[in-house]
This record gives structure tokens, C-alpha cells and sequence, in this order.
């Protein structure tokens, strides 16, 4: 009789659970959080805000973290938080709630696609996106140097070439990724509702993203996660610098440089010898002594006529101590001059009459240094 109950008490227990509720085993699935970089995929233009004065018309604001317990982080997203955008060549993040296998990361599954250029507001309802369009001159852009972070389920890789500046990417990550036992990583619930869950202008840099991976054969059931976000404007400063430059009248270049401010203009058949004192330290300073092979400027018979030792002065953009360029709008901002260096420079001059010049090139233009000019003509 006991035996019985013993009997009856382990297949009643049985009974209960296989009449209950089956578990739902899900596969690893790729994070889609906004609230933090580390939480979804990154780069990331939810990470901006809207700035007008920048060519992107956006700027990085990251989340700033303790400065009294971080404060080499807070001094470098300081500076971040001035660009207009993220590094032409970023390293991307993705994060899953669990082990992936690495092997199957590639250039397939996990593929950046340009989409500045097209035309815009390709969004529901609306009939100029048509399902099956294809757009085969989107450019896409594989990746490299694959690096798995176990401790946090991360994969972080590479872009495979450099971006263009101040322009839109989508981060199309797919099912091609698998987990440790070969199944296809799936797509969260955050990322499956994110029409309904998000609701600023990065839905819309979403759903960009979506349309255009679907024009280059990506359909959207294959894509577990996604990222929009837009590079930074790299040669604008650069190249206001270089107006600013061209568009001024620069003092002559000062070639009384002699004893009692002598004339250091000299014809090369009245030139016995020159050397050159090379600073190779300078606390103490010390000095190479090196000769020039004045047979060399011979070399063709009355070529070279005259040697000329000269400066000028040149404007300087950066701040010193610390050496940098002070941040500005990359759209309406003006680079601010904080100072001039004297450059110093050799000329050799054609003998004969004299010479219209055609290019001027030098080895060396380190503020207050010497630098050897040469001539084309």
C-alpha cells in the first residue's frame, strides 16, 4: 500500500508537468537598446543632437559619466561632443544577450550601406518605395578585424575601407550571424516594435535604413538590429584655413637677415662654402654641423645663379600649450588666428633672367626651424 501511494504521489507530479505551460527556449538575440551606447548597436545617431552650425547639421552628444571618478573620459567625450558626427573609420559595436559564433561574422552579416544621396522620405504608405525596387549603385561596405568581448557579449569589428565624410550609414546586422550551437540570432523585441517604441526623428533614419537594405536584396525578417549614424566633417576646418590664407595679402619675405640686417642674397660664384647648423637637442640645445656639396648646384653650368636666405611669417591656428585647433561649426564657423610663427627657408634662384615660378616645394616648415626650398620653373 505504501508502495502504491509512492507510485501514485511521482506520476501525479508527473502528470502536472506535462499538462503545465511548455518553456519557451528563445536563441540569442541582438541588443536593441537607445538608453546608452553599450545597449545597441554603435555608432549611433540617437547619440546627437541637432546643431546648425555643423555641416552635418547634427552634433555627438554622448552621455558625460562621474567626472570625479572618470575624469580622463570626461576630458575626451569633452571633445568628442564638438564633432559633427562619428570617425570616418569606426570600430562598430554590437551586443547580444548571449555567445555568438565569431565564424559566422562577415561581410554579409554584418555590412554598413550608404545612404546619403537617394531620395528621402522613403517611408510607410508611401508609393515611391516600391517593394521590389533595387538600388544597385548603394554602396556597401564590408568589415574586418573581428573582435568577440566575452565578458559582455559584444562583437566589435571594423569598417573594411574608409568612410566619407559628413554622411549617413545604416549598421545592417542579419541572421546570418549564428549563436555557439548554429542557430540564426534573432531580432529582439525592442528592435521587432521599434515603429511603435520610437518616436523622434531616428525612427525615420530607421526606417531608411530598412528600405534601403531591402533595395540591395536585405529583406527586413533577415535583419536582427540596426544603427543609423552620420560621420564627421573632416577637412572643413582645413579648408577655411586654407581660404582665409588665399584670400590675404601676406607681408614680403624679409631677406635682410645678415649682421646689422645685411642682405642674405648671395651669387653662387661668390659662395666659397656653406654649412649648416642642425639642432638636434635642446635642453642643452645642441647642434650637427653639416656641409652643403656646393658642386651638386654646378652640376649644370649657370643653372642655379643666386642663393637666397629668407623668412616670413605665418599665421597659426593652434592654441599653445596643448597644441590644437580650437572647435568651431564646421558650417558657420570661422577659424580664429592665435598667433604667427617666423619660417625660416633657403631659395636657390636660376641664373639668367628672372624666372616666372611655377611651384615651390619644401622638406621642412617647423615653426621657427629652417626649411630648404626648392624651385620649379
Amino acid at each position: 500500500m505504501t508502495f502504491g501511494g509512492r507510485h501514485f504521489v511521482i506520476a501525479s507530479a508527473m502528470s502536472l508537468v506535462l499538462l503545465g505551460p511548455q518553456p519557451v527556449f528563445a536563441g540569442v538575440q541582438a541588443k536593441f537598446g537607445l538608453d546608452s551606447p553599450a545597449s545597441g548597436p554603435f555608432p549611433s545617431d540617437r547619440f546627437t543632437i541637432a546643431d546648425p552650425s555643423q555641416n552635418t547639421q547634427r552634433r555627438v552628444d554622448l552621455p558625460i559619466p562621474d567626472c570625479a571618478v572618470r575624469q580622463s573620459d570626461c576630458e575626451d567625450l569633452a571633445v568628442i561632443n564638438t564633432l559633427d558626427g562619428f570617425h570616418i573609420e569606426p570600430r562598430l559595436s554590437i551586443p547580444f544577450d548571449g555567445p555568438i559564433d565569431v565564424t559566422t561574422v562577415t561581410s554579409e552579416s554584418v555590412s554598413l550601406i550608404g545612404l546619403d544621396g537617394r531620395q528621402p522620405d522613403c517611408h510607410e504608405g508611401i508609393r515611391d518605395c516600391e517593394e521590389d525596387e533595387r538600388d544597385n549603385d548603394r554602396r556597401v561596405i564590408g568589415i574586418n578585424q573581428v573582435v568577440w568581448d566575452a565578458l559582455t557579449n559584444t562583437l566589435h569589428v571594423q569598417v573594411d575601407e574608409l568612410l566619407d565624410q559628413h554622411t549617413r550609414y545604416a549598421l545592417i546586422v542579419t541572421r546570418g550571424v549564428r549563436d555557439e550551437f548554429g542557430d540564426r540570432v534573432e531580432a529582439s523585441e525592442a528592435f521587432r516594435r521599434f515603429r511603435e517604441t520610437v518616436q523622434d526623428e531616428y525612427k525615420h533614419a530607421l526606417l531608411d535604413a530598412i528600405h534601403v537594405a531591402r533595395r540591395i536584396g536585405v529583406q527586413e525578417r533577415d535583419v536582427v538590429t540596426a544603427s543609423v549614424f552620420t560621420t564627421q566633417t573632416v577637412t572643413s576646418i582645413l579648408e577655411k584655413i586654407r581660404d582665409q590664407i588665399k584670400a590675404a595679402t601676406p607681408e614680403p619675405a624679409d631677406f635682410h637677415l645678415g649682421p646689422g640686417g645685411s642682405p642674405t642674397v648671395f651669387a653662387l660664384d661668390s659662395v666659397a662654402g656653406i654649412t649648416w647648423d642642425q639642432q638636434r637637442g635642446n635642453d642643452p640645445r645642441t647642434f650637427t654641423r653639416v656641409t652643403v656639396d656646393l658642386p651638386s648646384l654646378r652640376i649644370i653650368p649657370g643653372a642655379v645663379g643666386t642663393i637666397a636666405f629668407g623668412k616670413y611669417t605665418s599665421p597659426d591656428y593652434e592654441v599653445h600649450p596643448g597644441e590644437f585647433i580650437p572647435p568651431i561649426g564646421t558650417r558657420t564657423g570661422t577659424p580664429v588666428v592665435q598667433g604667427t610663427n617666423e619660417i625660416y627657408f633657403n631659395l636657390f634662384l636660376p641664373s639668367g633672367p628672372r624666372p616666372g615660378i611655377h611651384e615651390m616645394y619644401s622638406t621642412d616648415l617647423r615653426p621657427g626651424g629652417s626649411a630648404w626650398f626648392g624651385m620649379v620653373w
